[in-house]
């Protein structure tokens, strides 16, 4: 085998490059211009530039420069890609192996199995009403919350959730704050929310009025003495109830040591049976005078017929009648300091 050692080689004009029509073999080639050919296989190639019509087959690669590919770029693996520009993906995104942790689709539907955290998300929509939906695990939508434009400058927020299948909407606020409850449902001034249950929504109510009260505090009782009938009234609500309570604060002397008592008795209608509200009792001290005006009571209690509390319509007249034993008296006006008997009744 010989050995060809030389500076230069040329054609044989002198005019440029030599022609291997069978090819050149070796470890390793440096060129300094242009490299031309159909294939190549082998070691290394070192060259300002080169260009190859046919395929470039090799293990490994460094470029210290721009690479510019023209055609399609086809990868196995890529630990990172580092872009200062854009980056497109014409066909979509997969997270994972065949997206197994999430998608972005080429229409720019985004899906992601993982938690997605954000400093803050905005939805929007050129329709005026942005929507953002949930779906459960077979991909049925199972609620969604909406902000829709009622104008160039006001708006309201609207929440739906799923029933038997069917989305509706269940919670509204408009855009001064106002409460809707299944869509527009604001109630009227001075209704309140009542619960219905558990297995139900809640519903605008006005509130049931407080009770209807009558009283007198001009020691109208009067004064009397030895028992008997104290007083008897009339009263006419001017509402349904369905519980009636009485009260009555007064003072009284003892005729004689003993257990004095007062009856407070009432009847709905005008007739019928009278009900017991109360029984006030008292043990009279030792020594009391004729004239011992410093005994206090006070009777409360509800309205009551043989054990069952009294009712009554509208309109409808009530009678209270007050009794005492026959060892005691009632008065208002004999006993500086002790002189009241003042009554008070609640229909609810």
């Amino acid at each position: 085998m010989s050995t060809l050692r030389s500076d230069s080689v040329k054609n044989r004009a002198g005019t440029g490059s030599p022609h291997f029509p069978n090819g050149l073999t070796g470890v390793a080639a440096t060129f300094t211009g242009a490299v031309s050919g159909a294939s190549y296989s082998g070691g290394a190639i070192s060259g300002t530039t080169g260009t190859f019509s046919g395929a470039v087959s090799g293990t490994t690669g460094t470029y210290t420069g721009n690479v510019s590919v023209g055609g399609v770029l086809t990868y196995e693996d890529v630990t990172n890609v580092d872009s200062v520009g854009l980056v497109t993906a014409r066909g979509g995104i997969e997270i994972g192996a065949a997206g197994v942790g999430g998608t972005i689709t080429s229409a720019g539907a985004a899906e992601f199995v993982g938690i997605v955290t954000a400093k803050e998300y905005e939805v929007v929509n050129a329709g005026n009403t942005p929507v953002f939906k949930f779906r459960g695990a077979s991909n049925n939508e199972i609620g969604k919350i909406d902000a829709d434009a009622i104008s160039g400058t006001t708006s309201q927020l609207r929440l739906y959730t799923e029933d038997s299948g069917n989305i509706g909407e269940r919670i509204r606020i408009g855009p001064v704050g106002q409460f809707g409850i299944g869509g527009a449902t604001y109630g009227s001034s001075g209704q309140v929310l009542t619960s219905g249950g558990a297995s139900a929504a809640p519903t605008w109510a006005t509130p049931s009025a407080g009770p209807e009260v009558f009283s007198d505090s001009t020691n109208s009782v009067g004064t009397i003495a030895n028992g008997g009938t104290i007083k008897e009234w009339r009263i006419t609500p001017t509402k349904a109830w369905t519980r009636a309570i009485f009260g009555w604060s007064g003072c009284y002397r003892a005729q004689s040591n003993g257990h004095v008592y007062i009856d407070v008795k009432g009847r709905v209608g005008g007739s019928g049976t009278w009900g017991n509200i109360h029984t006030c009792g008292a043990n009279t001290p030792a020594g009391s005078g004729s004239h011992n005006w410093n005994q206090g009571f006070t009777v409360t209690g509800e309205l009551h017929a043989d054990g069952t509390r009294l009712t009554g319509a509208a309109n409808t007249a009530v009678d209270i009648l007050l009794t005492c034993s026959s060892s005691m008296s009632i008065d208002h006006a004999n006993d500086t300091g002790h002189d009241h008997n003042y009554w008070v009744m609640f229909f609810e």
